[in-house]
Formats: structure tokens, C-alpha cells, sequence
């Protein structure tokens, strides 16, 4: 009777409190040309070995593991690929816990680089600035830009063209690079923080005039709170040196915040809110538009006739243009490190909202871009038990619905946000002369 009771109670550990998988779910598709995939689980039992098993129809693979990841970096994998179907297993060598997953292995590859942002655990403002480059042609990511002692906060890429929002001893620059023609510029414009490069590569977004009031915190799932107190919109022109408030996107009495172009550079769509009150608590935040009208601006509109939630932020057109995908939470404290928050798309034409699936709940689901055939969506989350912000690719599909997503690169000691899309590793491939004259200008 009583090793009845252990049994049915490990089994009933297992399952409640014991071994899970992470890193991907049930459903899961990964692409085509995912070689190198990152097999993540929690367990609450610490110092035990694994038995990591891959798994389908025409072979199968196990490797002992010592700890709660693994990362193919052979070849091992790229088998599997070839099949539809894939089963990822994890169990402790004991066999008291495990936990299975079956995954699709999609036609479609993602071929494009994905530069993104780490960040130390708790808000660090002395931290280096640490920028790397994904593919997934490399085992793993590369480093693309260290600064020290640094903040690059937003970041923008054009075709062989990156723009930076680099601070160094309160000193705060705008950096152009175009790595076609080595030219390099910088200038000062005051506070200023989202930045976005125009489709076509010659004018530039920018928030101007900002002010905000942050509140630190020992806590790693929001570690501040950073509400802006001001902000405009503003055009650069790249080849001019002229920049310009943008009308509609500059009132006084409002906040305009975190802008993007359409696709086609016609439209800028951003988010708007009044200033906070005394109680220190953010304003509703809602997604306007203002036509481009060769740097003109006009009169600013609600993208939607209703907003689907009372904070919506950070919009994202799909390449062809036919979604905006933006994040919503509880951002009364700020939309900047949440504890949890989703990640929606309207389909502009029909006039539906839907709450993505690739998102997990309860958890940080936030800033994203799309690959450049509109088939993947890059995203920060935060999942798992260590409380740090992984990129993780789903797959969106022709009607807008979207599978449960695969984390691609897991850094043991920061955290990823800021990823953006760029469009070839051939483009942007080293980050080292900006580098270079980024210390230059600050010496």
C-alpha cells in the first residue's frame, strides 16, 4: 500500500509541480531551417541529471543532459527536419518527472537576421551596451556592438543603414551609419528615444522633447516603471540634416509615442495619450494615425474605432500591410518591462481584433517585428521560472491566426528586448565601425 501511494504521488508531482518543458509547446511550429534549436524546462528539483529525447516516425536521438537547457550546436538536429511531425521529451534519469512535446516542422524557412538588445536582470543605467546578431544559419547569436558604459536604447535598420540612440555620461546621440558608403553622422537633439527608418531608407522617425519619471525596483519580472511626462514626433531627413515636427503628431497636451511607417510610407501610426495626473498612473494609451504627406503630417485620427483593451502600444505594420499587430497590458505604471502583457492583430481590412496564440498567458508577451515575408513574428517573452526575457518565432499563418511559439535565443544572464528584423546578414554584418566612431565622438 504504501509504495501504491508513492507512485500515484510522483505521478501526481510530475504533472502538478514537477518537470516542464519551456522552450516550445504542444504545437509548436519551428522553421524549415531551425539547425540549432534551444530545449528549455523548469523543474523543482535542482541538480539531477536528464535524458533529452528527440523523436519521429523515421528515427529517434536521446542525449544525457546536467542542468535545465540544451542547445544544439552540431548537426544533430538538422535530421529531423526533413519530417512533420517531431516529439521532444525530457525526463530526469530517475524517471520521477518528465514532460513531452510535439512540435511541426513548417515548408517555410526564415531567412532573415534579427538584431536585438541584451539588458542586465534589474535596471542597470551604467551597464555596457550589448547589441547581438541572429541567424539561423549559426549555431549561435554574434556580438554586433559593445559599448561601455552606454545605453543604446532604440535601434533601426535599413537596408545597409543603422540608426542608434546612444547615451554616454547624460550625453545622448543620434548615430547614422551607412555601411554602403561608409558615412557616418551624429548629431544632438536633445532626449529623444523610439527611432524608425523610413521603407524606402531616407527619412527617419523620431520621439522628441522627452521627459519621463522612472522608479526603480528589486524585482526581475518589472524591474522600474518609467511613465513619459512628454514626447513628440518628428521627421529627419537623412541626406538633408533637416528635421521637422510632424503636425498631428506634436500637440502640446498630448504624448506621442513609439511611431512606424506603413509599408508604403504613406501613413505613421503611433500611440497617444495625455500626461499623466497627480496619482502618478498612465492615461489610457491608444493607436492613432496621421498621414505622411511628404513630412507635412495632418490631422491625427484613432486607428480603430474601438480599442480593444485601455493600453495598446508598440504597433507593428505585417509587411504587406493588411495587419497591425501592437501589445496590450495593464501599463498604468508604464508599457516598458511588464509582468504580463499580449500581443494582438487587427486585420485592417475586416475590422477584427484577435488576441494572438502565439502568446503565453500570464506572462510578458511585448515588443515584436515580422519577418519580411509576413510569415514569422520575433517577440520577447518572458517564460520560465528565471524571470528572463528570451526572443521566441512564431509562425503566422494567411488568415492572421498564429501557432505557439519556439524560443531561439536564451541568454543565461540577460535579457533580450528591442528585436528588429533586418534585411540580410550580408547588409549588416559587423557593428565594429560604428563601434569605433561611436568612442571617437564621445572622447
Amino acid at each position: 500500500m504504501y509504495y501504491k501511494f508513492l507512485i500515484i504521488f510522483s505521478i501526481l508531482y510530475s504533472s502538478l509541480w514537477g518537470l516542464k518543458i519551456t522552450s516550445l509547446s504542444e504545437n509548436s511550429v519551428i522553421p524549415a531551417n531551425l539547425k540549432y534549436p534551444i530545449i528549455e524546462w523548469d523543474d523543482e528539483v535542482s541538480n539531477v541529471n536528464y535524458i533529452l529525447k528527440i523523436q519521429s516516425s523515421n528515427r529517434s536521438l536521446s542525449i544525457k543532459v546536467r542542468g535545465n537547457k540544451y542547445h544544439f550546436k552540431s548537426k544533430d538536429f538538422i535530421q529531423f527536419l526533413k519530417e512533420k511531425e517531431i516529439t521532444v521529451s525530457v525526463s530526469r534519469t530517475d524517471n520521477s518527472a518528465s514532460d513531452k512535446v510535439s512540435i511541426k516542422v513548417d515548408e517555410s524557412r526564415f531567412n532573415d537576421v534579427v538584431i536585438y538588445r541584451l539588458v542586465e536582470p534589474l535596471f542597470n543605467p551604467s551597464q555596457d551596451a550589448l547589441i547581438e546578431i541572429y541567424s539561423m544559419e549559426n549555431p549561435c547569436p554574434l556580438s554586433w556592438l559593445k559599448l561601455k558604459s552606454s545605453c543604446v536604447g532604440c535601434h533601426s535598420y535599413g537596408k545597409n543603414s543603422a540608426i542608434l540612440n546612444v547615451k554616454r555620461n547624460k550625453d545622448r546621440r543620434f548615430v547614422y551609419a551607412s555601411m554602403e558608403n561608409s558615412i557616418f553622422k551624429q548629431q544632438r537633439f536633445g532626449e529623444f528615444s523610439f527611432v524608425e527608418i523610413s521603407p524606402d531608407g531616407s527619412k527617419i522617425l523620431l520621439v522628441l522633447r522627452n521627459k519621463s519619471i522612472i522608479e526603480t525596483k528589486s524585482n526581475i519580472y518589472e524591474p522600474f516603471d518609467m511613465t513619459y511626462t512628454a514626447g513628440d514626433i518628428g521627421v529627419y531627413d537623412i541626406d538633408t540634416g533637416k528635421l521637422n515636427l510632424l503636425r498631428g503628431a506634436s500637440k502640446p497636451d498630448v504624448i506621442e509615442d513609439t511611431p512606424v511607417w506603413s509599408p508604403d510610407g504613406e501613413t505613421i501610426v503611433f500611440t497617444r495619450y495625455k500626461p499623466y495626473s497627480k496619482t502618478n498612473r498612465l492615461n489610457p494609451v491608444s493607436i492613432w494615425q496621421i498621414p505622411y504627406n511628404d513630412g507635412k503630417g495632418g490631422k491625427a485620427k484613432p486607428f480603430f474605432k474601438k480599442s480593444p483593451a485601455k493600453y495598446c502600444y508598440f504597433p507593428k505594420f505585417s509587411p504587406d500591410g493588411r495587419f497591425l499587430s501592437f501589445v496590450a497590458s495593464d501599463a498604468q505604471k508604464g508599457y516598458f518591462a511588464r509582468t504580463s502583457s499580449t500581443i494582438w492583430l487587427y486585420n485592417i481590412e475586416k475590422k477584427i481584433f484577435k488576441e494572438m496564440d502565439l502568446n503565453q498567458k500570464g506572462v510578458m508577451n511585448s515588443w515584436h517585428s515580422w519577418s519580411k515575408d509576413g510569415k514569422w513574428l520575433l517577440f520577447s517573452s518572458k517564460r520560465g521560472k528565471n524571470g528572463l526575457t528570451g526572443l521566441f518565432i512564431a509562425r503566422v499563418f494567411e488568415d492572421g491566426s498564429s501557432a505557439p511559439a519556439v524560443k531561439i535565443v536564451s541568454p543565461d544572464n540577460y535579457k533580450v528586448n528591442l528585436p528588429v528584423v533586418v534585411p540580410s546578414i550580408k547588409d549588416i554584418k559587423s557593428g565594429k565601425n560604428i563601434q569605433d566612431f561611436i568612442d571617437f565622438i564621445y572622447k
